[in-house]
Parts: C-alpha cells; sequence; structure tokens
C-alpha cells in the first residue's frame, strides 16, 4: 500500500514539474493552450523534490491588480532596400562530406515573404547561417541585394551573453542611457528589478523577448527569422505576428507554426528531396496545389477559389468539400472569437482578476482550437 501511494506521488511530483517547467518557459497561458509536452520543445525535465515545487509554486503571481501585461514590440522603420534582396545561383548548402540540399536559381525580392519548410535536419536554419556569413556554401552563391540591414531571430538564442544583465545586453548591442535602455525595455516587459537580472537566469520566454527587443534596435528591412514563435506565450505570439503584419520590409522565416505562415507567407519555400523548391503563393494554396499532385488527383481540375477542392461529381468529392465548408466555416468562428476575447482582454485590464483570468484561460483556448481546426483543415485537402 505505502509503494503504490508512493509512487502515485511521484507521478503527480513529475506531471507537476512539467507544468512548472512550461509556465517558466511560455508563461501561465500556455498551460491552457492545448499543445502536447512533446511540442514544447523543453527536453527531459529532472523530477522536483518537494521543497523545490513548493517554492516554484508560490514564486509564480500575476501582475499587480490582476493586469495581463502584454508585449509592445516596435521594429524601427529602415530605408527600402533594393528591388532584389537575394540572389541565389547553383548553392549547395551542407557541410563538408554531408551536402543537405541545392538551390539552382531564386530571387528574392522587395516586400517578399517566403516562408522556409522541410523535416527537422534538411538544413533550414543552416541555409539560414549561410545567408548570414557564418558558414561557407558547399558550392555556388547566395548574395544579397543593396541597401540591406539584416536583422536575425534564432530559436537558439545563443547570440545573448549569459554574464551580461538585461540591461547590460541591451546596452552593449546599442549605446543609451540606463535611463532611455529602462524605458525601451518596458513595452518587452522587463520592468523594475527584471532588468538586473542575469541572461543565464532567464526564462525560455524572457530570452525570447530579450532578442526580440534587440532584433528592434537598430532597424532592419529584411528579417530572418528561425522559429521566431518558440517559448512566446499566447499574447506575445499575438502581438508579435500582428508587427510583422505591418513590417514594410522582406521577411525570410524558418517556422512550424502553421497559423503564423498561413497569415504571413507570400511564397513557400520547401526543402524537398534535397532540392529548394519555390512556390509562388499563400499556404492555403501550396497545400490545395500539393492535394492536386496526389495519387487519384489526375484529370480532375482543381480550383484554388473559392473552392479548394476538385468540383467534380463524385461522392467522396462531395462529402470533402462538405466538410471542408465546415471546417473553413468553423475556423472562420474561432478567428473572430479569438479577435473578441483579445479585445475583452485588452480592456479589462482594471477588472477584477477572475474577470482577468477567465478571459485568459478562453483565449488560451480558442487559440489550440484554431491551431486543431487548421490540422484538419490540412488533412481534408490533402
Amino acid at each position: 500500500m505505502r509503494a503504490s501511494t508512493h509512487a502515485r506521488a511521484l507521478g503527480r511530483l513529475r506531471l507537476l514539474t512539467r507544468d512548472l517547467a512550461i509556465v517558466d518557459a511560455y508563461g501561465i497561458l500556455a498551460l491552457r493552450d492545448g499543445r502536447a509536452w512533446s511540442e514544447m520543445d523543453l527536453g527531459a525535465q529532472r523530477p522536483l523534490d518537494v521543497i523545490e515545487a513548493i517554492r516554484k509554486v508560490n514564486a509564480i503571481t500575476m501582475p499587480p491588480g490582476g493586469r495581463t501585461r502584454r508585449i509592445r514590440p516596435r521594429l524601427q522603420s529602415a530605408p527600402p532596400s533594393g528591388n532584389i534582396v537575394l540572389n541565389i545561383e547553383h548553392l549547395t548548402v551542407g557541410y563538408p562530406g554531408n551536402p543537405l540540399f541545392t538551390v539552382h536559381g531564386v530571387k528574392l525580392r522587395r516586400g517578399e515573404r517566403p516562408a522556409l519548410i522541410g523535416p527537422n535536419g534538411a538544413g533550414k536554419t543552416t541555409f539560414l547561417k549561410v545567408l548570414l556569413e557564418q558558414l561557407a556554401p558547399l558550392a555556388g552563391q547566395a548574395r544579397l541585394g543593396a541597401s540591406l540591414r539584416v536583422g536575425y531571430f534564432a530559436q537558439a538564442h545563443d547570440g545573448l551573453n549569459g554574464e551580461h544583465s538585461v540591461l547590460d545586453e541591451l546596452i552593449h548591442h546599442k549605446e543609451m542611457q540606463p535611463g532611455a535602455a529602462r524605458s525601451y525595455l518596458a513595452p518587452y516587459l522587463f520592468t523594475g528589478d527584471d532588468i538586473f537580472k542575469p541572461v543565464r537566469a532567464l526564462s525560455g520566454g524572457e530570452r525570447a523577448r530579450l532578442a526580440l527587443a534587440i532584433l528592434a534596435l537598430d532597424g532592419a528591412n529584411l528579417l530572418l527569422l528561425d522559429e521566431p514563435t518558440n517559448h512566446l506565450d499566447i499574447p506575445a505570439r499575438e502581438a508579435l505576428q500582428e508587427v510583422l503584419e505591418n513590417f514594410s520590409g522582406t521577411i525570410l522565416m524558418v517556422t512550424h507554426d502553421r497559423f503564423l505562415i498561413n497569415q504571413l507567407a507570400t511564397q513557400i519555400w520547401e526543402i524537398h528531396d534535397g532540392q529548394l523548391q519555390v512556390f509562388n503563393g499563400s499556404y492555403r494554396e501550396y497545400v490545395l496545389r500539393k492535394a492536386a499532385r496526389t495519387p487519384g488527383a489526375a484529370g480532375r481540375q482543381l480550383l484554388l477559389s473559392p473552392k479548394p477542392l476538385a468540383r467534380d461529381n463524385s461522392k467522396e468529392t462531395r462529402q470533402r468539400m462538405q466538410s471542408l465548408d465546415q471546417v473553413e466555416g468553423r475556423i472562420r468562428e474561432a478567428e473572430s472569437t479569438l479577435q473578441r476575447l483579445s479585445g475583452e482582454l485588452q480592456k479589462a485590464g482594471n477588472a477584477q482578476f477572475e474577470r482577468v483570468q477567465e478571459l485568459g484561460w478562453q483565449v488560451a483556448k480558442t487559440q489550440a482550437r484554431l491551431e486543431e481546426l487548421m490540422r484538419e483543415w490540412e488533412t481534408l485537402v490533402v
């Protein structure tokens, strides 16, 4: 009896350890966003002992007065770049003895927003490092255009110095008076004594916010983004998406965030069978075009707008179109609900704590539902 009770207690402590790790990396709302532990990219966690767990639970605090704080990123404007931002000719990306993929010929123009997709290990991050001249290509060349100011946001945030404080790290990247630095950091939720925390002690979410603040320091007209929404909680992801939607420059993003790709991408760059293939169009159109190439689609006409499935009289197609209509309707409803709840949450800053908390849970659940619906939509069209 005692052994079984002890085993149950250990199991609960392991679950609590995971929950605390999620809160530390992504914020408390992430406990309700519907993602599995395997999707959190947190790795194995050593089970906490009881005293450690109690301390961490007691350290969780809500903002004063129940106010939900949201980051307010501000990307500085930069002069426009030349029309051709990137010109790639017969480029091979990889490491000596291990080529990953080849790009035969690609031109990226000002204002485009390609999303680079492909399986893990395909070379997406390696490609960004080649563009940044941190790695040499195995063959060919990638030439950046004229008048470019490049901003790079890496998921590992390995450019941060762990020995610096938050304030020192910011001033290290751009000299400014401490008062100005404090004001600059406040929209990224670094206030009070937070600015004196050493970078090595920051959570994953805090490091992401600091890296985003540094990215916005000097202004850029070309953004290279490597998993930019990793470690950001739901309100921070929404704020970042809004900033990127209004960014007037060029964006090349590597991300597994389907929602971000669907909202931003004007091109899809897919690494497949050792080649980079460019699709000009939105993510929705890309998925539909892939559906047209699947077995059984030969000989059918694919209409990308307004209905993304072939218009024939087969029972299978009618059923898929009906299901797709229903899913797209639910997606529109979820998007509308999310917009309404986000507005209510912003207005509820001075409301009772319970109301703010409840709105936060509803936003998190609606966002998770939206991600689930988008995965279902992809399944239907492929």
